[in-house]
């Protein structure tokens, strides 16, 4: 937090990534996936705040390699963009507040391995690395009552990260 410079006393997130696929050849899958994050900092008696959302489209192809593991596990490596989204961020404090709105794009690179408690249901493992571009930045500065527009049509910020994710797949 710039304008409190403390830690906040309230904070809320979520993320969500909902995939939906299809095996389109042997040992090989494609499909579409949709994206959603959110988060609040309140930072008490300072009035100052901050939000973040996102959202967006983007497609994969994940390849299954063709190899026994122990325990049954099947390992992958899966390819991803997102090619479609919005980023938006506000803060506000006592004087006012800024809000900015920006388009996504981003890439992704997995492997992971597949563990099938069932025909139908199955724990992913996975390490990713990713990378999320956010440019055409626009927004309103709020600052002291005069407000101001924002306009940063050059300005592209990269963000690139590596993750380690579980999570749950149904298959129908």
């Amino acid at each position: 937090n710039a304008g409190g410079g403390g830690a906040p006393t309230d904070s809320d997130s979520i993320s969500l990534d909902l995939t939906l696929g299809q095996v389109v050849a042997p040992n090989f899958e494609l499909g579409g996936m949709f994206v959603y994050a959110d988060s609040s900092s309140d930072y008490g008696v300072s009035g100052d705040a901050e939000s973040a959302g996102m959202y967006g489209l983007g497609a994969y192809g994940r390849f299954y390699i063709p190899t026994m593991m122990p325990g049954g596990l099947v390992p992958w490596i899966q390819a991803s963009i997102l090619f479609s989204g919005t980023m938006d961020m506000e803060d506000t404090n006592a004087s006012g507040g800024t809000s900015a709105e920006a388009e996504l794009f981003g890439t992704a690179l997995a492997v992971g391995v597949t563990s099938y408690l069932s025909e139908s249901a199955a724990i992913e493992f996975a390490i990713a690395t990713s990378t999320r571009e956010s440019d055409s930045w626009t927004g309103t500065d709020n600052t002291g009552g005069v407000v101001t527009n924002l306009d940063f049509d050059g300005l592209v910020v990269e963000e690139s990260s590596i993750d380690f994710t579980v999570g749950m797949s149904i298959n129908f």
